[in-house]
């Protein structure tokens, strides 16, 4: 299990039953692969989105966590803006 996956499981493990986990990922094959390998955490949610369009309401976010997401950012101001947003 690589330390992403190590990770994952971890948050996911030690967050009580109240907490969700929502990810988001612009590639289905991608979201197909996250569900797959998040099914048995029923407090995890796979979403279409991208860092620049997260398809959540504005302040309904308590926690942001980022892997492997910055390199592709091409509007590092909507980027900025929309963080302040969750």
């Amino acid at each position: 299990m690589s330390a992403v996956e190590q990770v994952r499981h971890w948050l996911a493990a030690q967050a009580s039953p109240a907490t969700s986990f929502i990810g988001l990922d612009p590639a289905p094959n991608m979201r197909f692969l996250a569900r797959q390998r998040t099914q048995n955490f029923r407090q995890v949610q796979i979403l279409d989105g991208s860092f620049e369009h997260i398809p959540l309401a504005a302040q309904s976010v308590d926690y942001l966590f980022c892997i492997f997401a910055f390199h592709w950012a091409t509007d590092w101001t909507g980027l900025c803006l929309k963080s302040r947003e969750c």
